[in-house]
């Protein structure tokens, strides 16, 4: 369908409207991250409906969504629209810049979530502050792991051989 969506905005006359149903993941996959950019820099996205709560072919594993492009330059804001009592309803307009999640995927957020940007540069995590070993082991022989560690071999106020960072 990637290949159809491509055609249809080459072919549709300036102004024309293309609209197609295709599979929800065209929304957040890798695969198609190089369309959803195009669409994004070069064309009305007038609307995308979000069928993803509901089932639309029957045999179909799928969900889909549905889009409305006009080929005209981009307004920077799209109209996200959900079906309630059968008939589509506008669920929340968003900007571009919001529509994105992340400028390395293009992947589309439609829904009313908060994005926040986290600067990881001076972001602590928890392997800066401890040794992160491993956690739960499913079927575990509790009996025989029993007695290998005291607290004192894995929390220290200092660095030592055995503490490779104080905790």
């Amino acid at each position: 369908y990637i290949a159809f969506i491509e055609k249809s905005i080459n072919i549709v006359k300036p102004f024309g409207l293309i609209s197609m149903i295709i599979p929800y993941p065209f929304i957040n996959q890798m695969y198609a991250k190089i369309l959803r950019k195009y669409i994004i820099e070069n064309y009305n996205l007038i609307s995308i409906a979000d069928l993803s709560n509901i089932k639309v072919f029957k045999e179909a594993v799928v969900t889909n969504c549905i889009f409305i492009i006009e080929k005209l330059k981009p307004a920077r804001s799209v109209k996200i629209l959900r079906i309630e009592n059968e008939n589509f309803k506008s669920y929340l307009t968003k900007n571009y810049s919001d529509l994105i999640i992340d400028k390395d995927s293009y992947v589309w957020d439609l829904n009313k979530s908060l994005n926040i940007r986290i600067d990881s540069k001076n972001m602590k995590f928890l392997g800066d502050f401890c040794f992160i070993s491993k956690g739960m082991v499913l079927n575990a022989d509790e009996n025989r792991a029993t007695g290998k560690f005291k607290k004192e071999d894995l929390i220290s106020d200092y660095k030592n051989d055995i503490n490779i960072k104080k905790y």
